[in-house]
């Protein structure tokens, strides 16, 4: 499906990016301009009237015969630091009597109002205009005392930028950050998207060909976030869809294969009949028999198939109550006792002194320990021997079948549980069986929430699987669990 550039994933990304960044700006640009407008030469203020006042402390000033300021001493260090500072010293009736003007060259009075304040004690700041009205200037004015008395003031003068400059220079200033953190910006954004965007883009790539049963392609992306995940993801599904794929294509093949045969054999015996090849009754009847007989294999073959399905898709329920373990193991030993017999073959159980109770499906548990049992007795020569055993381990009870046969080759035990499967090549299957035993085990046993092990060497083979195990029941079990 072709998505446009609009409604795109990338371009989504882009402009909410780029939107977040200019909002963000743009909410903090107004601050800085508003604080800026309204606390600019708040700094300079302060440090002004605390000069201002220290220097007033430390003039020395004489009184004339007349009462009038004489003599003034003005410390060098409190003329200010900075070129621009004017300052002026005023008696108590608001007369000039020293001032040391800047480069500015600003002159100033003081109002009668304002003298009259200094008079009393009291410190002013506050800025005022200029004669010029774009300029503006700030002053800083503290009381001289001496004796407690007031016998003059110190003022300070600092020109101010003016706020129209002031405004517009910030705002340059703001306009070109702007400009630069929009490129900025996009450019990050632009980075943002495309590394978001091209993995999804890959990933919906690879489902365009896994919809086209190509699965051979690998994303192999090395992310470790949630869209490095969700590809691995993708890869294992591919991987798995495609062994499904050719798990069912050999299944079918193996059903096929296994089917041939006594459907052959079928229309052989059925046509000779027909024909008139076969006179006798005698023949008619072992022709008959041999029909019986592959009907009966193709039936016991479709049986297990379709069990082994309901397994994997869960549609089996299971009787899960407690039962006799011991009594279990004997079930399934008589059950396949007079096969070993035929090829000599020892079968041998150990059982615990004491019964042990296992929770499960009894009938299924069984069915499994058969499925063990007859495997080992085809596939290991006459004259061997079998062991069932079972024990506690903890909270469990471990079941095994094991025997001293020649083993399974280790190449072969990955597969042993597959459908069909057979680890000697040479082998034809057993007319008796469907080749389906062991997967048909295995899914008995996780429907218990368990598993079978298998372990082989030269010496022989193990199967085994563990039950929870129960208590020795205080009262009778139920009836499908008989006692031991």
């Amino acid at each position: 499906m072709k998505i446009s550039f609009i409604r795109s994933i990338w371009f989504k990304l882009t402009l909410c990016f780029i939107g977040f960044v200019i909002l963000t700006l743009f909410i903090f640009g107004a601050g800085i301009l508003l604080t800026a407008l309204t606390t600019a030469g708040f700094h300079q203020r302060d440090a002004m009237m605390r000069n201002t006042r220290e220097t007033a402390r430390l003039i020395k000033v004489e009184e004339g015969k007349d009462g009038k300021l004489e003599n003034v001493m003005i410390p060098l260090k409190s003329l200010g630091n900075s070129p621009r500072i004017s300052t002026f010293i005023f008696d108590t009736e608001g007369k000039i009597i020293e001032k040391n003007l800047s480069r500015d060259n600003i002159d100033f009075n003081m109002t009668q109002e304002e003298i009259k304040k200094l008079n009393l004690g009291e410190e002013l700041s506050f800025p005022r205009n200029h004669k010029n009205p774009d300029r503006r200037f700030y002053v800083s004015a503290s009381p001289i005392k001496k004796e407690g008395s007031v016998i003059g003031s110190y003022v300070m003068i600092l020109p101010l930028a003016n706020p129209p400059d002031v405004r517009k220079k910030i705002r340059s200033a703001f306009n070109r950050s702007f400009i630069m953190a929009v490129l900025i910006s996009s450019l990050v954004a632009l980075f943002l998207a495309r590394t978001l965007t091209k993995p999804i883009r890959a990933m919906e790539n690879k489902a365009l060909e896994i919809s086209k049963g190509n699965f051979s392609k690998k994303l192999n992306l090395k992310r470790k976030d949630e869209i490095g995940a969700l590809a691995h993801s993708l890869d294992e599904m591919s991987e798995k869809l495609d062994q499904n794929i050719k798990q069912r294509l050999y299944l079918m093949a193996n059903i096929s294969h296994e089917i041939r045969t006594p459907l052959a054999t079928i229309q052989g015996c059925t046509e000779a009949i027909l024909d008139g090849i076969v006179e006798t009754d005698e023949e008619k009847e072992r022709y008959l028999n041999t029909i019986k007989n592959e009907t009966g294999r193709m039936s016991v073959l479709l049986k297990d198939l379709t069990d082994l399905s309901r397994f994997e898709m869960g549609e089996i329920k299971l009787a899960i109550e407690p039962f006799c373990a011991n009594s279990a193991v004997k079930k399934a030993v008589d059950g396949v006792e007079v096969f070993a017999l035929k090829k000599k073959i020892d079968m041998d159980m150990s059982l615990p002194d004491n019964d042990l109770f296992a929770l499960g499906d009894e009938d299924r548990i069984i069915q499994t320990l058969l499925i063990l049992l007859d495997n080992a007795v085809h596939h290991i020569p006459g004259g061997r021997k079998i062991v069932v055993s079972i024990n506690r381990v903890g909270k469990m009870i471990r079941f095994s079948v094991s025997d001293n046969g020649d083993g399974i080759q280790q190449e072969d035990l990955p597969y042993i549980f597959d459908r069909f499967y057979k680890a000697d090549k040479s082998r034809t299957r057993k007319k008796t069986g469907s080749g389906l035993g062991l997967a048909i085990a295995r899914q008995i046993i996780k429907s218990h929430g368990s598993d079978i092990s298998v372990k082989s060497s030269t010496g022989g083979s193990e199967f085994a699987f563990t039950l929870p195990v129960v208590p020795h029941p205080a009262v009778p079990l139920p009836a499908v669990s008989q006692k031991c």
